[in-house]
């Protein structure tokens, strides 16, 4: 990835909510391509080209219980909505407690999506990250 002169970074909070335990909830959405970061991506046949890529870093997710009972969620990560994979499967969350996932420099190309779902109410979540554009 090539980052431009014109390029801005900019930290900020991607989602802050609870999660829905009806459905899986799109809770982000990578910004769309831009001409200030280029990356290069390996086509089917094995040939590379050069694309505009707008990208985002996901670097912290906290999840907070407010019930008394365990709940359990899981954080996807996907090209879209339909494409998801696994980020943080399954993590169970204790009675008022609060799990941090720091550390992070995940990457996720243009209009990537994250979703998310817990098993019970009462799980906030929120993700923190970086915008390049």
């Amino acid at each position: 990835m090539t980052v431009l002169s014109g390029a801005t970074a900019s930290g900020r909070q991607f989602y802050q909510g609870q999660l829905s335990t009806s459905s899986v909830t799109t809770l982000y959405t990578a910004p769309a391509a831009s001409s200030n970061v280029t990356s290069t991506t390996a086509g089917t046949s094995g040939s590379s080209g050069s694309a505009g890529s707008a990208t985002a870093y996901v670097k912290e997710i906290v999840l907070s219980n407010n019930m008394s009972s365990s709940v359990t969620a899981s954080i996807t990560i996907g090209p879209n909505s339909s494409n998801q994979y696994p980020f943080i499967p399954n993590v169970t969350i204790n009675g008022f407690d609060t799990k941090i996932i720091s550390g992070l420099n995940t990457m996720l190309p243009a209009n990537s999506v994250i979703q998310g779902f817990a098993s019970a109410a009462g799980i906030y979540c929120t993700i923190s990250g970086v915008e390049i554009q």
